[in-house]
Order: C-alpha cells, then sequence, then structure tokens
C-alpha cells in the first residue's frame, strides 16, 4: 500500500490584501508541515487582477481605467512576481510538486497583448492550462477555471486509457453559493464522466468560494481551501488494485 499526501491552498489572489494574508498564513503551515514526497494543489486565482510583469505602466494604468473605472483598483507591482517569489518557490522547494491552474481572476487584464500573464505563467510551470501529471502513482487532472464540454471529453478519453487513481481540480466550486458561474449541463456531463470512475476517484479540488471546506458534490469528495485554512488529504491506495483510502483535514496553525 501506498500513501500519497496532498495539500489544497486555493486563491492566493495575490493584490488582495485579506487574501494575501490568508496565503501567507496557509504557506507557512504548509511548509512547516510538508515533505519532499508531497503535492501541492492551487486551484485558481493566483492574483486579483492578472497582473505580471508589465513595461508600459502607461498602457497598464489606461487599460485598468477603461476594464474597471473605479478610483484605487489600478495594481502598483507585479502581482506574479510575488505569488512566484514568495509563495511558489518555497513550496517547489519543499514539496515534490505545485500543481496550478488559472481562475476568472487571473484572466482580467493584459487583454490588448492578447495571452493573460498567468495563463502564461502556468504554462511555464505545469506545461499547460488543462494537463496531466502523475503523483507517485495517482494521476492529477487539471481542467483549469471549470470543466467545459471540451476538457470533459479529454478528462474520459485519458481516464479510459489507465487504471489508476486520480484526482481532478478547477477552479469554480461546485455547489452552493457562486457555484453559478458555470452551467448546469457542464456539471452533468462531468458527473457522468467521474461516475464510470468514481472507484478511483480520490477527491475534486476547487476554490472561487473563499471558504475552507471538506463537502461532497453528487456523492463526490470535494475539498475547497480558499479560506483561512489549507486542507490535507492523504490518500492511500494500492498500485494494483487501486484500493482507495481517503483522509481529509483541514490542516490547521500552530
Amino acid at each position: 500500500m501506498r500513501t500519497q499526501r496532498f495539500f489544497v491552498i486555493s486563491d492566493p489572489q495575490i493584490g488582495n490584501d485579506f487574501q494575501e494574508r490568508m496565503m501567507k498564513k496557509k504557506t507557512e503551515d504548509v511548509l512547516r508541515t510538508a515533505t519532499k514526497d508531497d503535492v501541492v494543489l492551487i486551484p485558481g486565482d493566483l492574483t486579483d487582477h492578472g497582473v505580471g510583469p508589465v513595461d508600459n505602466k502607461f498602457m497598464l494604468y489606461f487599460g485598468y481605467c477603461i476594464c474597471f473605472r473605479k478610483k484605487g483598483q489600478v495594481p502598483s507591482r507585479n502581482e506574479l512576481d510575488v505569488l512566484h517569489t514568495q509563495y511558489i518557490r518555497p513550496l517547489q522547494e519543499k514539496c515534490r510538486d505545485v500543481l496550478m491552474c488559472i481562475g476568472n481572476h487571473d484572466t482580467y487584464t493584459q487583454f490588448w497583448w492578447g495571452e493573460q500573464a498567468p495563463a502564461k505563467y502556468v504554462k511555464k510551470e505545469n506545461g499547460g492550462l488543462i494537463y496531466k501529471k502523475d503523483a507517485n502513482g495517482i494521476l492529477v487532472f487539471s481542467l483549469s477555471i471549470h470543466p467545459t464540454q471540451k476538457n470533459i471529453a479529454w478528462l474520459d478519453q485519458e481516464l479510459a486509457k489507465t487504471d489508476a487513481p486520480f484526482v481532478v481540480f478547477f477552479h469554480y466550486n461546485t455547489k452552493g453559493a457562486y457555484s453559478d458561474w458555470w452551467s448546469d449541463k457542464e456539471k452533468d456531463l462531468l458527473e457522468n464522466v467521474l461516475k464510470k470512475y468514481k472507484s478511483r476517484l480520490c477527491f475534486i479540488a476547487e476554490g472561487h468560494k473563499h471558504l475552507s471546506y471538506k463537502t461532497t458534490w453528487r456523492d463526490f469528495p470535494v475539498v475547497n481551501a480558499a479560506g483561512s485554512h489549507a486542507v490535507v488529504v492523504d490518500v492511500t491506495f494500492d498500485p494494483v488494485q487501486n484500493i482507495l483510502d481517503r483522509n481529509s483535514r483541514i490542516l490547521e496553525s500552530k
């Protein structure tokens, strides 16, 4: 039997003072506990405004005046640089892997240059926006901001090729407040695929709703760590028979 530990830290949202304080606390909690064999999942909203490296400060200010039209909403720093240097790099140095996806906040700017900086960052760090990684025998699937018909079909095709246990993560939450950011049709499609492989599903990791909790959605285990605490999930499995034991808990601070 093997046990693989996952830490979930949702919605760092660098540039939002409250969420950034929560990210600092959660990262410190994980770094205090984690080992080199552990995997960290970050389900989206890496930044608050989607700001990465910007050479033309006037264009940035002009773009924000058009987009937000509110005084005080123009960011004054490179949010991605803060995310990487203060949080992602220390986690990468401590853990086996740090896997991320983008959220809706990560798409808010730089549209006049084409692709958003957070999307480029995730592609550079993890190889794509929709991707799979092997975590010591458990496959981890990023479905980006939310499961769409296209990426659900891709997930189905990938799961049909293997007998391995798996984790799915994306940004939008599955139920309750704020879960209407993706459609009921998409939720039904995801449910139908996950039902086919339910015995192998370890858990779903989500964000968007700024709370930390463990729950179920349509009888699938779900964790969200967008509030004040990270969530830990220990998955015990047999590499041959794929017998799963999921033990999830809220990571408390000292």
